[in-house]
């Protein structure tokens, strides 16, 4: 064999070697990365990783940096389609809000627990995947949900700059057993009705301090949720705005609530500025607005005789009771 064919078989072998040994360390390193996002950004979480994942659409993508992402959470015997997508989802991205839209598991019945996995699972996927704080919009039971993740992840107030709640049950439903019933009281609306033990953990105070604003939104014509102010203030800045405060005599029913015209200007007051919403900042010219921009009424009424037609040949309910205190809430 030639000399100089032999150097060069040696440096072949050497190479090979070489970049094994290279590939080695990119798998170690790899791996010891993964090990790093699934402790604690998923071995939290009961619910599978994959699972959570599903459940989170950002069809807008982050590309626009004119506002933070937004994250809407849908209400209860709803999903983010029926909640969302003839409204928000649409009025959002037409001022600039990368948005994203999460769903709750068997349409926002079961437990609020498990619900609130889902949340706490796409706030930190989309505060990765953006890199800042994000905002969070809840409607209904969404406002709860948002709230309960909060409290017991702590590491989302990181994560989350605000939090917006419409037409939230913060003091439960009056009546709620009889609404839900068709034909028993689902577990969500077990830890919706008042004196419920869900509710009562939620209302602790939290020692821990937090940077996250606050704004509750309310209608004194909501025909399911009657405006209820806290007694006690949460962690972070907060304040609590009823509609007709800014706009007296408007008429805004709890679904309206995610179409009104002024219940979206006092939100987007919110996003845009630090701290809560302050409805003194936002222009009277709203009260004479019906819609919020971009808001699609005949989608909403097709997604209504859509939700009829599949109401035919659901399973009923079977009974139950509220669900027990998850083990992190007695630490």
């Amino acid at each position: 064999m030639p000399r100089g064919e032999g150097r060069n078989r040696r440096w072949g072998l050497v190479a090979l070697v070489m970049a094994i040994g290279v590939m080695a360390a990119m798998i170690t390193i790899l791996n010891s990365r993964s090990a790093v996002v699934a402790t604690p950004e998923t071995s939290d979480l009961a619910e599978a990783p994959e699972v959570l994942a599903a459940a989170l659409e950002c069809p807008t993508g982050f590309a626009s940096r004119v506002h933070e992402p937004v994250l809407l959470v849908h209400g209860t015997l709803s999903n983010p389609a029926e909640n969302w997508g003839w409204n928000w989802a649409r009025s959002l991205p037409s001022l600039q809000f990368p948005t994203c839209t999460v769903a709750l598991p068997e349409r926002a019945t079961g437990d609020l627990q498990k619900s609130a996995e889902y949340v706490v699972a796409a706030i930190r996927a989309m505060a990765t995947t953006d890199g800042r704080p994000i905002d969070v919009v809840g409607h209904s039971q969404g406002g709860l949900v948002a709230q309960w993740a909060l409290r017991w992840w702590p590491d989302l107030r990181t994560k989350v700059d605000d939090v917006v709640s419409l037409g939230a049950p913060g003091n439960g439903v009056q009546g709620l057993d009889l609404l839900l019933k068709s034909p028993v009281c689902t577990p969500a609306c077990h830890q919706m009705l008042p004196g419920s033990v869900f509710l009562a953990a939620l209302g602790r105070p939290d020692p821990q301090p937090s940077r996250v604003s606050y704004t509750s939104i309310s209608s004194q014509t909501d025909q399911i949720i009657e405006p209820v102010f806290r007694r006690e203030p949460q962690a972070g800045s907060q304040s609590e705005i009823l509609v007709q405060a800014k706009c007296p005599g408007r008429s805004v029913g709890h679904i309206e609530m995610v179409a009104d015209a002024a219940v979206f200007a006092l939100a987007i007051d919110a996003l845009v500025n630090p701290g809560p919403g302050d409805a003194g900042r936002v222009d009277p010219a709203v009260c004479s607005q019906v819609l919020a921009p971009e808001t699609d009424v005949l989608g909403k009424l097709r997604l209504d005789v859509l939700r009829f037609l599949g109401s035919f040949g659901e399973n009923p309910k079977t009974p139950s009771t509220e669900p027990p205190l998850a083990g992190y809430v007695t630490r």
